[in-house]
């Protein structure tokens, strides 16, 4: 049986159960079964029931189960949900998360909500989330542990092993400091429990190199730097270089993850996937993208109506101009896609650009005449008269240019967007099918010009 297809099913018996429950009145059955299953899988399920199951279970679900589930609700659920609790009842249930998962919950909210909020939470709690709120959105300061182990790193591994066994957390990492009280390396906690002599002072174990990021490096940044390096640990400095929190690969993972996405859906302008968003957000995140779209339609039908003579003494080109069209935005889909992967790894930059765009030139030529060869091909199949020799070469000619052309802009066009601060997914992908339209016509009607008279 297909795994994927299995939880689906699974998830949707589940939801059905707890619907069938919750209609008989049987809440207490409902949060008995809720309470099985792990905070994704609740999340699931959350998400598969309907508006008035969730306004039944919102307040018994926060009091009794892991709020750790509010991570993974879709965002109109999760809004939902909360709009049926008190404030004192989330602020109570965000207590229970660590403070950069309270903070991707407090941040989607608005500043009236937030500050009444943060009014109920203890001192302590509501100065961490403050402090975390106060960094830019895309910093790493918002998604940084604050909660670590650090020592000076003069302190002998007695002294260190009073204070730990009075630690609540299991710490992976102790954080040495130096005499500055600033992060200096990093020491591995089987490394440090290993070592039977009490008077050892932490330095001399077997420490790690610690990486340092500033609290507003943003954190796709840093997702690269600890795949690029291989970076298990970072600290997290402010400007003064003192230690505000720590970053590791499991907090990173989700940020490789919605990136990917993100220039995914930004290039093909889907935007959001949220299955539960209502219709109205649904369509109006698409008609801007599409928007742009019909502005690059009525671009190409202008430049298209100054080729009606062409069209209308040789109208074979009508047949196969959507079909040169197609091919010249397949191929710009594909060079702009694998760009914008490429500037977002780092391997485009303006030292190798020159040798990007020379190979891409020769990938195009070869591209360009394969498929020219097919396309030649179809016109003679659609095409049994012809009234000019040169028309089948035209369209030949023409299919290289654009496969040309295509590797060109998909590119210069993310290329340039990103180097004037932009995100090359968002702005490129209407920009480049735009381009693309109108530079298949053009190119037709150019070679055209040079060698049918018209």
């Amino acid at each position: 049986m297909d795994v994927s297809k299995s939880l689906i099913t699974l998830t949707q018996v589940r939801a059905r159960n707890i619907s069938d429950a919750l209609q008989q009145g049987q809440i207490s059955t409902a949060i008995h079964v809720l309470l099985s299953l792990d905070a994704a899988d609740v999340a699931d399920v959350f998400n598969e029931l309907p508006k008035a199951d969730i306004d039944q279970l919102a307040t018994q679900a926060l009091k009794a189960l892991n709020p750790e589930f509010l991570l993974e609700l879709d965002e109109n659920i999760r809004e939902e949900l909360l709009s049926k609790i008190t404030i004192v009842s989330l602020a109570h249930a965000l207590s229970a998360l660590k403070t950069s998962d309270a903070i991707s919950i407090i941040e989607d909210m608005s500043p009236a909500q937030q500050r009444a909020l943060l009014n109920v939470f203890n001192t302590k709690t509501r100065d961490s989330i403050s402090i975390g709120l106060s960094y830019p959105e895309d910093s790493v300061g918002r998604i940084a542990e604050t909660q670590y182990f650090a020592l000076p790193a003069t302190w002998t591994i007695s002294k260190a092993r009073a204070v730990l066994a009075s630690w609540s957390g299991s710490p992976a990492y102790i954080i040495l400091l130096d005499k500055y009280s600033k992060p200096e390396v990093a020491l591995h906690i089987s490394k440090f429990a290993i070592h039977n002599d009490d008077s050892i002072e932490l330095h001399h174990l077997e420490v790690e190199q610690l990486h340092k990021l500033q609290i507003d490096t943003d954190k796709e940044d840093a997702a690269f730097l600890f795949r690029r390096y291989k970076i298990k640990i970072a600290a997290i400095v402010d400007l003064h270089g003192r230690l505000c929190g720590i970053l590791t690969p499991e907090t990173l993972l989700q940020v490789e993850y919605e990136e990917a996405e993100e220039d995914i859906l930004n290039l093909t302008g889907a935007g959001i996937t949220d299955t539960n968003a209502y219709v109205y957000q649904i369509a109006f995140d698409r008609v801007r993208y599409l928007f742009v779209a019909i502005i690059g339609a009525i671009c190409a039908s202008i430049v298209t109506s100054t080729c009606l003579s062409v069209w209308r003494q040789h109208e074979s080109f009508i047949i196969m101009a959507p079909m040169i069209s197609a091919i010249g935005g397949a191929a710009i889909a594909q060079t702009g896609g694998v760009t914008i992967r490429a500037i977002s790894n780092r391997h485009l930059s303006i030292d190798n650009l020159t040798k990007v765009l020379q190979k891409e030139f020769f990938v195009s030529c070869i591209t360009g005449l394969i498929l020219s060869l097919v396309v030649s091909a179809r016109y003679f199949m659609l095409i049994k008269v012809s009234t000019h020799p040169y028309i089948g070469m035209v369209n030949a000619c023409g299919i290289i240019l654009l496969i040309i052309w295509s590797g060109f802009a998909g590119i210069m066009l993310p290329f340039i967007t990103s180097k004037i601060g932009l995100d090359p997914a968002t702005t490129a992908g209407p920009m480049l099918s735009i381009i693309t339209d109108i530079v298949s016509v053009v190119s037709i009607f150019m070679l055209a010009k040079l060698f049918i008279v018209i």
